[in-house]
C-alpha cells in the first residue's frame, strides 16, 4: 500500500487492518461471503462456513504483503480486501508461509487446483479489459450480514472510489451474483463482461471503475 493512499483513508477516518487482525477479516468473509457462488466453486464439496473462513485466513495472510485492507473502524464489520496496480498473482512460497500444506487436510487438494485455476481465470480475463499495471483490483468487499443495508458498505467503498478519482486511476472487480450488478451501476462501475467460473458452472460479472 502506498503512503499517499494510507494518510488519505486514515485522513478520511478509515481504518486500515494489520496483520494481527486477520482472524477477523477471515471471520466477516465467512459470514458475509460463504454461500456465495464464487466460494460454492472454490471449496466444492467442503464448502462450509468454517472451512471458507479458514480458506480466507490462509489467503489473507498470504497476500498480506501484496495486498491491504480498508474498513469504516476498528470493528471491521465490513471491509475492501484491495490490490494496487500492477496486478499479480499471489506469490507461491507466501502461500507456503501462511500454511497451505495443513490447510489441504481440511480444505481438500481439490479446493486448491481450483483456486489456481479460479486465480488464472480472474488475471485473464481482467487482462483482456483493463490495464494491469495501472488498474486497481478489489479482491473482496464483504460485509457481515448483520449490518448488510445499513450503510456499512457505501461507508468503505465511496472513500475509496473518491480516491480513485483523485489519482484518476481506475478498479475492477468481479461478482457472481447478477443481482449486485445494479448497486454496482449505481457506484458508478460499469458491466464490461460476462463470463464464467473455470469449470463453467457460475457465471462471472466484471465491473470497471473509471
Amino acid at each position: 500500500m502506498t503512503e499517499k493512499a494510507k494518510h488519505y483513508f486514515v485522513s478520511a477516518g478509515m481504518y486500515i487492518p494489520d496483520e494481527s487482525d486477520i482472524g477477523r477479516l477471515a471471520e466477516v468473509s465467512a459470514d458475509a461471503m460463504w454461500e456465495d457462488n464464487s466460494s460454492k466453486y472454490l471449496l466444492g464439496r467442503h464448502i462450509s462456513r468454517e472451512n471458507f473462513r479458514r480458506y480466507m485466513q490462509l489467503l489473507f495472510r498470504a497476500a498480506f504483503d501484496q495486498t491491504f485492507f480498508i474498513a469504516p473502524d476498528r470493528n471491521i464489520n465490513g471491509f475492501l480486501w484491495v490490490q494496487p496496480p500492477p496486478r499479480s498473482d499471489i506469490d507461491k512460497d507466501h502461500l507456503l508461509r501462511a500454511g497451505i500444506v495443513g490447510a489441504i487436510m481440511h480444505i481438500g487438494p481439490d479446493t486448491v487446483k481450483r483456486s489456481v485455476a479460479y486465480e488464472e481465470n480472474c488475471t485473464s480475463i481482467m487482462k483482456k479489459l483493463c490495464d494491469l499495471e495501472k488498474t486497481w483490483y478489489i479482491c473482496q468487499f464483504a460485509v457481515s450480514r448483520e449490518y448488510q443495508c445499513g450503510g456499512v458498505g457505501s461507508a468503505i467503498i465511496r472513500p475509496f472510489l473518491r480516491y480513485m478519482d483523485m489519482v484518476e486511476q481506475p478498479c475492477y472487480l468481479e461478482t457472481h451474483n447478477d443481482g449486485n450488478i445494479p448497486m454496482y451501476k449505481h457506484l458508478g462501475f460499469d458491466l464490461v463482461s460476462t463470463n464464467h467460473v473455470p469449470d463453467g458452472t457460475y457465471e462471472q460479472y466484471a465491473m470497471l471503475y473509471e
